[in-house]
Order: structure tokens, then C-alpha cells, then sequence
């Protein structure tokens, strides 16, 4: 008798596995049965139970194919180096070519059900844990070295299963704003690899006059509001702040100077740093013109960190942008809010 190749056995259980997986579509996993794998292969009973001894094994290879299917498809969108564009751009890659994939493979309709058995199986439970913890990681990586990546990156994950059980209980229609929304949700922050150097930024003169604004890196979201803004100002004068509703503002003073924040002085030397918000009224008032870098960002969104150190010394991790103090740069790190 002629011997079996590896492949002509790779191709008889890919067969009936394609064969299974069409009948658990159709009929779900426990209203099926073998009889019915047996016809809808074209194969008979012995040919099947030489690769699959029971239904529950014939589950889980159908589940972890599906397990696999998705594992593919994130690690394909990271290989094309869409994870330099931020998080939100990974996601939503993410669900167009899960979306894809469901067209072919129906693979919302499979993962609905691969959830509830694994509810039962103890298999299964562990390749679904073991898959999400995989795909996790890939996420934690993308979101950057805070201490809170991993658990950030498990609620961003679960956008997925959300896509896949909308797109099972409601089609492809329904579903097909979900990748723009992931992108408004999580939109990319621009992360500068160049020192950004006030002097080579002209200055906008301030509407009162009292001094100028070097705008030097800004994130804005889809509709025009602006998420994060890194600037320093040249202080010529005692002067009121304009009003930035909805915006926080983290003030570090380049050189000594007095705010006034809703009544209350607060005398600032070089370094010093002072937190407010863009409704509050303040004022400076000076000895001797200055400068301040002065960093905004959106309430809710962000909440900014600024690092003084010395030129020579490690950037911080984390960090969105570095600025020219001279004597020394400030790294600019962006939390989630």
C-alpha cells in the first residue's frame, strides 16, 4: 500500500474542517452532528474519525482557526507599519479587515459562537484567553511605556469583540462607520523626532499686544478643536491671559515672573511650574521681560507632564515632544486623561 503524504493528510483535515465549519455556521455547534459533518464533507464516518475522534475536537480546531484568523489579520496591520500612525489608526485597520474577512469567512458569526462554548469548555476557554493575552500585548506596545499600558491595551482590545457581535447580530452595514469612529475616538498624536527649537518659529504677536506666541507642535481632532498645543511665549509686559475654555494649561515660567490666578499671586523662578485652567482669570506681571513654555491640552483628553533636564541626559519615556530651552530641553509627556 502506497504510504500517505504529510500533505495529502493536511489537505484531508483542512477539507473536513471546512466542511464543519459550514455546518456549525448553519446549524450551530450542538445542533450539529456527525452525520451531518459526514455528508457535508462527501467523506465517510472512518475518514472523519481518523482526524477528529469527537465533535468537541472538531470545535475547537474550527475555534482556534478563527482565533487564528484574527491573530493574523492585527499582526498583518502592524507589519505594515500602520502602528507609527497611533493606536486609533491600528484599530481601525483592525475592524476593515476583520470586515473583510467576515465577507469570505463569516467570522463574526463563528466568534459569537466560539465566546459561548468556550463558557463550557475548558479547551477552548484557554486558547481564547491565550489569544486575547497574545493580541494584547501587541496593542500594549503600540500604546507606549506607561504603567497602565497593558490594562489600557485590554479596553482597547475590547473594541473587537463589540465590532464582532454588532457585525454578527447586524451585518456589514451596520457596522461600516465603526472605523472612522475608532479613528475620532483615538486620534494620532503627532510624536516630533526632531528638537523643536523656538528660535526657528516666527513669532504671532498677542492680541493685546503685551507680548508673542511661538507655536511649536499641535494635535487638532476631526472637527477643528484643538487636543494638545505646545508653545513658548515671550512675556514683554504685565498682562491678562486670553480665556481657552474646555483647555488646561501646565505654565513653566523660563525666567522669574508673578501670576495672578483668580485673585491669587503666585511668584514663579525659572523651572517653576503652575496648573490652570483656561477659564481662569490670570495675569502676569514682570520685572523684566521673559519667556514660559506653556502647554494646552484638552480637558478630558490629555493631561500634560513637562521633564526639565539637561541636553546630554536620556529622553523621557513617553515623551511627545522636546523643546530647546537652551541650558536645558523640557520633554513633553501626554497622558491619556
Amino acid at each position: 500500500m502506497p504510504r500517505v503524504s504529510q500533505q495529502y493528510k493536511d489537505d484531508q483535515r483542512g477539507e473536513i474542517l471546512a466542511a464543519a465549519r459550514r455546518c456549525f455556521l448553519r446549524d450551530g455547534f450542538h445542533r450539529t452532528s456527525m452525520q451531518d459533518v459526514f455528508a457535508e464533507a462527501g467523506k465517510s464516518a472512518g475518514a472523519v474519525y481518523r482526524y477528529f475522534p469527537k465533535k468537541e475536537d472538531m470545535i475547537v480546531a474550527v475555534a482556534a482557526q478563527n482565533l487564528d484568523d484574527v491573530a493574523g489579520v492585527l499582526r498583518a496591520v502592524l507589519a505594515r507599519g500602520t502602528g507609527g500612525s497611533g493606536v486609533g489608526e491600528v484599530m481601525a485597520e483592525l475592524l476593515e479587515a476583520v470586515l473583510g474577512l467576515h465577507r469570505d469567512r463569516q467570522l463574526a458569526g463563528m466568534a459569537v459562537q466560539v465566546w459561548a462554548e468556550a463558557q463550557r469548555n475548558p479547551d477552548l476557554a484557554s486558547r481564547l484567553t491565550a489569544a486575547t493575552v497574545e493580541m494584547s500585548g501587541e496593542i500594549a506596545a503600540l500604546v507606549g511605556e506607561r504603567p497602565d499600558a497593558d490594562a489600557l491595551a485590554q479596553v482597547i482590545l475590547s473594541l473587537l469583540p463589540g465590532f464582532l457581535f454588532n457585525l454578527a447580530l447586524s451585518g456589514p452595514d451596520a457596522v461600516a462607520g465603526f472605523p472612522d469612529a475608532v479613528r475620532t475616538l483615538f486620534p494620532a498624536v503627532s510624536r516630533p523626532s526632531d528638537l523643536l527649537v523656538p528660535s526657528e518659529v516666527t513669532p504671532a504677536p498677542w492680541r493685546n499686544g503685551a507680548g508673542t506666541t511661538r507655536e511649536l507642535a499641535t494635535e487638532t481632532d476631526p472637527s477643528g478643536e484643538t487636543c494638545w498645543r505646545i508653545s513658548v511665549a515671550d512675556l514683554l509686559e504685565d498682562a491678562p491671559f486670553s480665556a481657552f475654555p474646555g483647555i488646561d494649561r501646565l505654565f513653566t515660567a523660563l525666567g522669574p515672573l508673578r501670576l495672578t490666578v483668580n485673585g491669587v499671586p503666585k511668584d514663579l523662578k525659572r523651572g517653576d511650574q503652575l496648573r490652570f485652567a483656561g477659564e481662569d482669570e490670570v495675569t502676569v506681571s514682570l520685572d523684566q521681560p521673559t519667556q514660559a513654555l506653556n502647554v494646552m491640552t484638552q480637558r478630558g483628553r490629555y493631561r500634560a507632564e513637562v521633564v526639565l533636564r539637561a541636553p546630554n541626559a536620556g529622553r523621557t519615556a513617553g515623551s511627545t515632544a522636546t523643546v530647546d530651552l537652551g541650558e536645558q530641553v523640557a520633554d513633553i509627556v501626554l497622558h491619556d486623561a
